[in-house]
């Protein structure tokens, strides 16, 4: 989703690997409620931010469940708007709206809001380590290597089959779990 993550703190297994915590100064006040949700969604820390969106940790505040909100970041150009929009309309369709079930591969949508200019997505929070340092660390053993190549594909494989074309497929758009040994993939901007 445009996000770059902060790198995982060094660890001695895959199993060990954590989203890095938030420094002070990037974490939303504890219990901030999103604009526009309703009160539906309490912000947490960020856990990634890229140039058009900051993505926070958050809680359901009526189910308890963790999700993750992408809060997009306001721009007064008529293309950002568009962008977040198509965005939107890509993960709506690849969720299938219903008619089937959501790839296990791409990341899903859970809700929505837009507050004046402000624009939040809702999405299933996905655990997963930061690439460059599983790599550097030498996670990747080869079941893990196919684990995420299959994960890869599959996602490539529901979206093409809907005729979308991702464009931006890399490391820091393709989330991996190691204790869950799957891909997800994220960002549709492009």
């Amino acid at each position: 989703m445009g996000v770059r993550r902060a790198p995982a703190p060094a660890t001695a297994s895959a199993a060990a690997c954590a989203p890095a915590p938030a420094t002070a100064s990037a974490a939303a006040p504890s219990g901030e409620v999103v604009c526009g949700l309703c009160g539906s969604y309490a912000l947490g820390e960020v856990i990634g931010e890229g140039t058009f969106a900051v993505v926070y940790r958050a809680r359901s505040t009526t189910t308890g469940g963790a999700v993750a909100v992408k809060r997009l970041k306001q721009h007064e150009s008529v293309f950002e708007s568009t962008r977040a929009r198509d965005e939107l309309c890509a993960l709506r369709r690849l969720a299938g709206n219903g008619r089937r079930p959501q790839n296990p591969n791409v990341v899903e949508v859970l809700d929505v809001a837009k507050d004046g200019e402000q624009v939040d997505l809702v999405l299933q929070l996905f655990e997963h380590c930061d690439f460059a340092t599983a790599l550097a660390e030498r996670q990747f053993t080869a079941p893990h290597v196919n684990s995420y190549m299959r994960g890869l594909l599959r996602g490539l494989v529901h979206i093409h089959s809907l005729s979308f074309v991702h464009r931006d497929i890399k490391p820091t758009n393709v989330l991996y779990n190691f204790a869950e040994r799957r891909a997800l993939i994220v960002d549709f901007w492009l």
